[in-house]
């Protein structure tokens, strides 16, 4: 891998023909760019409206160098692909093997003129510093959209870590944009987090390898934090590798360190949690979490890696009008289940505000991660070890306890909901309004072969009646249920199917049709 420097001003480019000619390629300065992109849509690139899709290579062999990496950046709307490399024209840098450009990479608008620019991880990159080479430092390219398009043509930037950063150094190993997270802050501000998992943080004179930082910048604020910073969860020890998984909302941000030792338990993993808003010059700390915390199943246990991979994303309660908390997916591959060794897991919790945290609903108290034997999936034969769903699992208990809830309310002032038969017969003769409400809040429509309950907090519970007296439901209305509430922004009917045929299994539901289920206790014996 070719060595790399930043040079700013008209020095740089007499000496960038002197570096290139003796192996050495240098990292051009920012360029300012005009303001001429007409819409903010989120990996907009162009600038057009329409969202762009990126696609990481970071194994591409790029002008006969393996390994050197590349991305493409697809254009919405049909105008076209862009291939993105260090041999990409006006790019500081040239592609050399190893460098593994796309190993991570990040979209946000850098330069707040309306397009989308891209930042490109190489932790890989090599980076020359006092007549040394220092192997893997690693290096980040931010490409500026542009109403045109993105890659050739485009403002690049091309930054090792202490040039990002005057108050950092660069050293061999770091793994400098090993990860990447970027976006707005909840205020506006563009914000970039970039993951150093192999930053040697010294305490009291001693240097701990690989513990790990991030690079932290939100508007001009700029900083390096490690878990040697004021409320950052933990210490800093060898091979914590901080900072090797980022994610992030615009109103807070998680760092994995999956090496993170719990006590005598090495690489059981861990992850911190912070919020965008800035106290003391640095984001606020909120809390950090792993195995042991509470509230979190299972232990902590050697080889878990909790935090190897870790997503957020926004939750907007009943009463708010904007997402005030966050979900967030910790993963732990290294998991065993049962006597299945590093079959893998999942947990996922909801942080406020105020850093208080709890596991999202789950009807398995005290462990997130189970055989999932004989879940019933077309195709699958014999026990089968599967990673619980913690969110579809807390949608379907939920689904269950606020059917058996707003029943019961109803029936209290309306007796004809001892049944949906009985429902559905009032609602046609006239003795039941199609829709009313009662004194506690909760309120009916009855539609079709259906009634849709809905309580106070708007949760709609939606069941039909079929053929053979079943009141059921299908993924379809899960789905609306765990919109209602609040708990998911996607779809999630994989694993409602999965969990919903396991309460099957343990005689807790019956599928009386395919995709369709009621309570057990309705089934009919024949």
């Amino acid at each position: 891998m070719r060595t790399r420097t930043h040079l700013a001003g008209g020095l740089a480019a007499l000496v960038g023909l002197f570096l290139a000619a003796t192996g050495v390629v240098a990292l051009a300065s920012p360029q300012a760019v005009a303001a001429t992109c007409t819409a903010g849509t989120t990996s907009d690139f162009n600038g057009d409206g329409v969202g762009d899709t990126v696609i990481a290579d970071p194994g591409a062999t790029v002008n006969g160098a393996k390994k050197a990496g590349l991305v493409r950046v697809i254009l919405g709307g049909g105008k076209g692909v862009s291939e993105i490399s260090q041999a990409t024209s006006g790019m500081p840098a040239m592609p050399e093997a190893g460098d593994g450009f796309g190993t991570s990479y990040a979209a946000y608008d850098a330069d707040g003129d309306g397009c989308s620019d891209l930042v490109v991880g190489t932790p890989y990159e090599d980076v020359a510093k006092d007549g040394k080479n220092l192997v893997d430092a690693g290096a980040i390219y931010i490409i500026h959209g542009t109403p045109t398009g993105i890659g050739a043509g485009s403002t690049i930037e091309g930054y090792a870590q202490a040039e990002f950063n005057p108050t950092s150094a660069t050293e061999a190993y770091d793994w400098f944009g090993y990860a990447l997270k970027a976006g707005t802050t909840a205020s506006g501000a563009p914000y970039l987090v970039i993951g150093v998992p192999g930053e040697g943080v010294t305490v009291s004179g001693t240097t701990y390898p690989h513990a790990g930082c991030i690079e932290y910048a939100q508007g001009t604020t700029k900083l390096a934090l490690s878990q040697d910073s004021a409320g950052v969860s933990g210490v800093p020890e060898e091979d914590d590798r901080f900072g090797y998984s980022l994610a992030g909302t615009n109103r807070y941000f998680a760092v994995g360190s999956p090496g993170e030792a719990i006590g005598d338990e090495a690489f059981a993993g861990g992850v911190a949690v912070f919020s965008h808003t800035l106290s003391n010059g640095m984001p606020t700390p909120l809390l950090g979490l792993d195995q042991n915390s509470t509230g979190i199943p299972g232990v902590a246990e050697s080889g878990d890696g909790f935090g190897t991979s870790i997503s957020m994303t926004g939750n907007r309660l009943s009463d708010q009008t904007y997402n005030s908390d966050v979900l967030l997916a910790i993963g732990m591959p290294g998991e065993d289940v049962g006597t299945l060794a590093d079959a893998g897991g999942v947990a996922v919790v909801r942080v406020q505000p105020s850093g208080a945290y709890t596991l999202v609903a789950g009807r398995r108290p005290g462990d997130l991660v189970c055989d999932r034997g004989g879940s019933g999936l077309p195709g699958t034969k014999g026990p089968e070890a599967r990673a619980v769903s913690e969110v579809a699992d807390g949608v379907m208990n939920a689904f269950l306890e606020s059917l058996g809830r707003l029943r019961s309310s109803l029936v209290r002032e309306f007796p004809e909901f001892s049944s949906l038969a009985t429902v559905l017969a009032g609602g046609r003769s006239g003795e039941l309004a199609r829709a009313g409400r009662t004194s506690e809040g909760v309120s009916y429509t009855v539609h079709g072969r259906g009634c849709r309950m809905t309580g106070p907090d708007g949760a709609e519970v939606d069941t039909d009646l079929l053929p053979d007296g079943c009141e059921a439901f299908d993924l379809w209305r899960l789905e609306a249920f765990a919109r209602s509430r609040g708990s998911v922004s996607e779809p999630i009917g994989a694993d409602l199917l999965i969990s919903a045929r396991e309460l099957v299994n343990r005689g807790v539901l019956h599928e009386p049709r395919d995709g369709w289920f009621c309570l057990a206790e309705q089934r009919r014996v024949s």
